[in-house]
């Protein structure tokens, strides 16, 4: 879990407010079609306007494209100074949530919602019953989950060349990060600990 926590922290470094912008890959009548975690197809008319996503890594992707103005609601530690780094963009958005029942969802009349494979699947699966595009999103391990995750949204959202660059800039600064670390002289280097809200 640790892992986990890290490497979504490093991704929420990198929120820097790219725009939108789509692959071209679309049907003639402008439709489109995302395949998340869990092999569910959800065909999409046109680009989501209304957006919630039921965790704050993934407020921090959507976030990154670009897309604040976009989100319904953020999680409620969004503005919290301690817990993230997207208090200001967070200030912004009226709407905090917390493990939001079925019927909270529906009241902000979402577009799509993007939840975690460690979410309430019984929930998601009451949202699409109500009518809602639910994409689930690979609990990510690794930094590879991470990129997933940050092109599955990006195409949900219709701007998969948009996602294209916000990996590309987190693979930057990772990069970056790592030559930093391996220049350090051993007695430079620092002990860190990471305190997890979840269990």
């Amino acid at each position: 879990m640790k892992k986990i926590f890290c490497l979504l922290l490093l991704l929420l470094l990198l929120v820097t407010g790219c725009g939108q912008g789509s692959d071209g890959k679309d049907a003639a009548d402008g439709s489109y079609k995302v395949t998340d975690e869990h092999g569910t197809v959800t065909t999409f008319k046109q680009a989501p306007q209304k957006v919630l996503t039921l965790a704050l890594s993934s407020d921090g992707i959507i976030m990154g494209l670009g897309m604040a103005d976009k989100l319904v609601a953020v999680n409620y530690l969004a503005d919290d100074p301690v817990s993230s780094n997207l208090v200001e963009q967070a200030k912004k958005i009226q709407h905090k949530i917390k493990n939001p029942s079925a019927e909270e969802v529906l009241a902000l009349k979402p577009d799509v919602v993007f939840a975690y494979d460690w979410s309430d699947m019984n929930r998601v699966e009451n949202l699409r019953n109500l009518g809602m595009n639910v994409i689930v999103l690979k609990g990510p391990a690794t930094i590879e989950d991470i990129r997933q995750n940050v092109r599955t949204i990006a195409k949900a959202m219709h701007a998969d060349s948009k996602g294209e660059e916000l990996v590309k800039l987190m693979d930057s600064r990772l990069a970056q990060v790592k030559q930093q670390v391996e220049a350090l002289k051993l007695q430079q280097k620092k002990k860190i600990v990471l305190v997890s809200l979840m269990s």
